[in-house]
């Protein structure tokens, strides 16, 4: 019976192994991959904000020449 028993829990523990690093891989790669995607967020912020600024600049160092221009021209200049 004993031997029985020993040769069970050799069993378990090797299942409970293999899952551990069965688990362990399935979370490496999500990491890698949640930084590549949150680089890439990075990424677009930034993107997002140095176009922001270049409108924002043209929007503000020229005369305003149609009703939508004067209007982006005053929102940007009350958020100054």
């Amino acid at each position: 019976m004993a031997w029985w028993l020993n040769g069970h829990f050799t069993n378990i523990r090797k299942d409970f192994l293999t899952l551990g690093k069965e688990i362990i891989e399935k979370l490496e790669y999500h990491e890698k991959h949640d930084d590549l995607r949150f680089h890439s967020m990075s990424n677009e912020i930034w993107e997002l904000k140095l176009r922001n600024a270049a409108i924002r600049g043209i929007v503000l160092n020229n005369p305003p020449a149609n009703p939508l221009q004067k209007e982006l021209k005053e929102h940007f200049e009350e958020e100054s």
